[in-house]
């Protein structure tokens, strides 16, 4: 905007507080009416904003990604001092406890990790020695991923303050709310998961755009 064009607006907003004030107009007067009308257009932009019709899929998204940021929260307040200070660490060490070795694609797979990332978190937790790596018996040519005698003696000592952030992060679920919620996150999984597996996350989110 040049500076005629500013100067026409302002023109015209003076003739429109003339109109409203009468004859009896002042700088002091129109930098009143300048301003109560600038804040109540902000104001108006600012609800439009917020209250635009909220979708169901829209807050359920939100709520789920609000529940993940809580639990991370409370899980770094947990690792704060432990020798593993990293969530995703302690979920690869979590997961290998239970398939006891794996590949480090089948490990990042599970976690539900990007490759990349998930190989640094990898190789950081090797040199700090939670992780061993062992030649795969049935391809001499690749490696497999272990727990070492570190890394389960980690995860052992934090099972007992896991247990009460899990505790915490379901809540005042009652006990039946807590067995409908199951069902409903492990029916999220079964949808979720082949996407991810296929990576055809852009493909579902470019047919959802169309629609």
């Amino acid at each position: 905007m040049d500076k005629f064009q500013l100067a026409k607006i302002l023109i015209e907003e003076v003739e429109n507080c003339e109109a409203l004030m009468g004859s009896n107009l002042s700088i002091e007067s129109f930098n009143h009416y300048l301003s109560e009308k600038l804040s109540k257009t902000h104001h108006n932009r600012v609800s439009e904003i917020f209250n635009a019709p909220q979708t169901k899929d829209r807050e359920i998204a939100r709520l789920v990604t609000t529940l993940n940021r809580y639990a991370r929260l409370y899980f770094k307040a947990v690792l704060e001092k432990e020798e593993t200070q990293n969530l995703d660490e302690l979920i690869f060490l979590i997961i290998l406890l239970e398939y006891n070795e794996l590949s480090k694609t089948e490990l990042i797979t599970h976690a539900v990790s990007e490759k990349t990332t998930g190989m640094e978190i990898l190789k950081r937790m090797e040199q700090n020695g939670l992780l061993n790596s062992i030649t795969n018996p049935n391809d001499g040519r690749s490696k497999l991923i272990k727990i070492s005698d570190k890394g389960l003696a980690v995860i052992h000592k934090l099972f007992p303050a896991m247990e009460k952030v899990s505790r915490l992060v379901s809540g005042n679920l009652t006990s039946t709310e807590k067995d409908v919620l199951f069902e409903i996150l492990n029916k999220l999984d079964d949808f979720h998961k082949p996407i991810y597996l296929k990576g055809t996350q852009k493909d579902w989110l470019h047919e959802e755009i169309k629609r």
